[in-house]
């Protein structure tokens, strides 16, 4: 999306902060005047474009080569703290105030800088709290007592805030904050950092440790300013910084995600389509996605390594409605996607490799790739612990979507993997209905067709909400509308009520026992008093929770109650900031034997990236708030750049989200798991759109609802009688009844028929393959169907 003046003027102001001063020397190189091209024009429609010229490096200082401050650096008169030049390196001083800038600016000859792009090697040293930053200045027109005002890319200390970096204007002595996006780590002071700035006529691009960060827009009539380094309540250690021209004009701004194509099924959040490109014809599919061959030229290739375009030149077609999902066998191919990912959008594509090491390598090159761990070829079976190993996998890789064969394709299989957290794609080389909607019924996230054509005859067949998979539900603390939250009669209850997972919040005590409390401060739910984590076990089991007086469990107590029952999985919400937490979680989940019951929420991004180190097994959920821009496609977008950088499923709070942003993001392999969905319409309404799983104080909302049905795999029918086929049906809460399915799918090829009801007619002998359904009605408003299995009917 471009960014108007007008845009710009009216953005949320958001306070920074700083400080500075100190002397010059005349020790450093002269800043070099940029040489621009004698024509700026376009070469016209057809000519040969000139290579661009060698890029020049215009300004370049390493301190480690400096005695004192450069000549012609200019410390701000207001500055409240200090710059100097020690031990080989510049400090900017801003401890001495958290909001009033410490700024330093470069050589005056960098104010007719117009397109350039800067470097800087730095650290973070002292900060006066984890919201404190340290910046690059740029297009700064004022003076150099007060460069006001000017553009800077600001970093925190604590970058895995969702502020963590930022674009911002500082004009008039406020500021006006276009975009903002968090880090994968918070700023070590043992580590050096890159922050680098492209600029290139009103467009630019930040990132941190080559990691795209915010790329915006800016007005044209601020083309051109001065260079300089702030910092506000930290010290910012700079290693050197470098000025070089860019010729290279940025791309245009890709602010949404791609507008894929459907399948025009009215199924809620059904599989997405990848068309797997076997020839040229296959290139232009009814799909949502195409999988192709990708080499180290970056030529997308057909299965049999015959080229069919570039991937430049795919992500170039601004009509292109299909995700490419690419097949990568080669660090060379990854390093080719390096090259180009500064000049070329690759958030929105998926790379895949059965190679776990290439593709925790992808994420090492690429943060925020998404990525997909192919085992079409695997040898495990249908066992629990296979299954689980196949998480692992997935996990250990780096992915966040896992391929399998058709042959894993059960509903139970799918299911199981699914609660883990884990995205499920089926390749399949199906080429008739029957075979298509089998794998249709596992409720796969996705389906790699040979045969694109003969899933969506399928699909498009299903009445409005079915519901080709069953939405978790997730016991929020338990069920704390009935019992105590966070204790063990809550988590017995709610298991009761038939909950699918049941969540809690976990602290570490002083003598390191994993205990279970939503907040910091045992106040509000006990009848004690102070934090938590000050507390020893002993202490913390003299409490008795408000209002019933039950007992404070451990997670190891948790544990426990629930081994013997593994159709209920623990969401365990990292809720402290803890270090010790996550090695302690590890211990007791090996103490515990309870690997295949657990999966791990949290709101700090600290956490999550101890989980990828520590238990890099296990998946994680991010806890956030869902976008609402108005434009679907550009919050998918930010959903995309919420959840790709950590690995992880995207959990909100729930009043975001909406089943359209859900549809958009489920081509991306991102899952939804909404919190805490307690009014009872909201919840309705969510899982009739097929949200993956619905956190909630009130899990007796769904103990009724028919969750399952099982019919005979064959019938038969007499020609001219009306036949039913009778389901046993499930629900939530597991008590059975038995029914007549009373929506049917019949597949193409079946004799002429008519329903009525529950009733199914057969005018012709023949045979037939029928998807029987339920339609389950909550109340007047909402309802939803759910189907088993092809039956196949023999009519006589």
């Amino acid at each position: 999306m471009k960014i108007s003046a007008l845009t710009l003027s009216i953005l949320l102001a958001f306070s920074l902060t700083g400080c500075g001063s100190d002397d010059h020397s005349n020790n450093s190189p002269e800043a070099e005047t940029p040489q621009n091209p004698d024509d700026g024009s376009n070469p016209d429609e057809g000519s040969v474009t000139e290579p661009l010229p060698e890029a020049k490096v215009l300004y370049e200082v390493n301190f480690a080569e400096q005695n004192s401050l450069p000549a012609g650096w200019t410390a701000v008169s207001s500055n409240a703290g200090s710059v100097s030049v020690q031990d080989g390196h510049l400090y900017i001083d801003g401890r001495k105030h958290d909001t009033n800038m410490t700024t330093v600016m470069l050589p005056e000859a960098t104010q007719n800088y117009t397109d350039y792009r800067v470097d800087v090697e730095f650290t973070f040293e002292n900060p006066n709290n984890s919201g404190r930053w340290g910046s690059i200045v740029y297009r700064a027109t004022g003076t150099a007592s007060n460069p006001e005002p000017y553009y800077q890319f600001a970093i925190r200390s604590n970058a895995t805030a969702s502020n963590g970096t930022e674009f911002a204007l500082r004009q008039d002595s406020k500021w006006n904050v276009q975009s903002s996006k968090a880090f994968t780590e918070a700023i070590d002071p043992q580590k050096v950092y890159k922050a680098t700035v492209i600029v290139h006529g009103n467009r630019v691009r930040q990132y941190l440790n080559e990691q795209l960060m915010e790329d915006v827009e800016l007005p044209s009539d601020q083309i051109k300013g001065a260079i300089g380094l702030s910092t506000a309540g930290l010290v910012m250690k700079v290693n050197s910084i470098k000025v070089t021209e860019q010729w290279e004009s940025l791309p245009n701004i890709n602010s949404t995600a791609t507008d894929v194509q459907e399948s025009g099924t009215y199924a809620s959040l059904a599989p997405t389509i990848i068309q797997k490109v076997q020839t040229a014809s296959d290139a232009i599919p009814n799909a949502s996605q195409v999988f192709y061959q990708l080499d180290k030229s970056l030529n997308l290739n057909d299965l049999t390594g015959k080229k069919i375009t570039t991937l430049k030149e795919y992500l170039a077609d601004s009509t292109h409605r299909t995700i490419p999902v690419l097949q990568i066998n080669d660090e060379a191919t990854l390093t080719s996607l390096k090259n180009i990912s500064q000049s070329i959008d690759l958030e929105d594509i998926t790379l895949t490799s059965s190679n776990p090491d290439l593709l925790r390598t992808a994420h090492s090159i690429l943060p925020t790739i998404r990525t997909a761990l192919d085992l079409r070829s695997t040898t495990l079976g249908n066992s629990r612990a296979e299954l689980l190993s196949i998480a692992r996998q997935t996990n250990q890789a780096n992915a966040r979507i896992v391929i399998l064969p058709a042959s894993l394709a059960t509903k139970e299989n799918v299911g199981y993997i699914q609660k883990l957290l884990v995205t499920v794609w089926v390749d399949s080389s199906a080429t008739t209905v029957n075979d298509a909607a089998n794998i249709i019924v596992s409720g796969a996230n996705g389906i790699m067709a040979s045969n694109s054509d003969v899933f969506n005859s399928v699909l498009r067949q299903f009445p409005r909400y079915t519901l080709l998979r069953k939405p978790l539900i997730i016991g929020h603390r338990g069920v704390p509308s009935l019992e105590d939250e966070n204790t063990l009669e809550g988590l017995k209850e709610s298991v009761r009520l038939g909950v699918d997972a049941v969540e809690n919040d976990i602290y570490v005590t002083t003598d390191n026992h994993l205990v279970i409390m939503h907040d910091d401060s045992v106040d509000r739910t006990t009848n004690g008093q102070g934090n938590i984590e000050d507390m020893s076990l002993a202490q913390v089991k003299q409490l008795a929770t408000k209002p019933k007086g039950y007992k404070i469990p451990t997670l190891g107590e948790f544990f426990g109650e629930l081994k013997n029952n593994k159709n209920v999985m623990h969401f365990v919400e990292l809720k402290s900031s803890n270090e010790k937490i996550v090695a302690q979680l590890k211990k007791e989940i090996e103490e515990y034997g309870v690997d295949d019951q657990i999966v791990t929420i949290s709101f700090i991004p600290d956490q999550i990236k101890r989980m990828k180190t520590i238990l890099p097994g296990v998946s994680t959920g991010f806890l956030t708030d869902a976008p609402n821009s108005g434009n679907v496609l550009k919050d998918a977008r930010t959903v995309m750049q919420t959840t790709q950088g950590y690995t992880s499923t995207f959990n909100p709070s729930y009043g975001n989200v909406t089943s359209a942003l859900m549809e958009a993001v489920k081509h991306r392999g991102i899952t939804f798991w909404p919190w805490t969905v307690n009014d009872e319409t909201a919840f309705k309404k969510l899982y009739v759109a097929g949200t993956y799983g619905l956190t909630t104080n009130y899990a007796q909302y769904a103990s009724k609802y028919v969750v399952d049905l099982k019919t005979a795999t064959t019938a038969t029918a007499k020609v001219g009688q009306a036949m039913n086929i009778s389901a046993q049906l499930t629900t939530q809460e597991g008590a059975k009844s038995t029914a007549n399915a009373n929506q049917f799918v019949i597949l193409a090829g079946a004799p002429t028929y008519t329903v009525n009801g529950s009733n199914l007619t057969f005018k012709a002998k023949g045979t037939a393959y029928v998807l029987p359904g339920y339609r389950y009605n909550i109340d007047n408003t909402y309802n939803y169907t759910i189907f088993s299995a092809p039956v196949k009917v023999t009519i006589e």
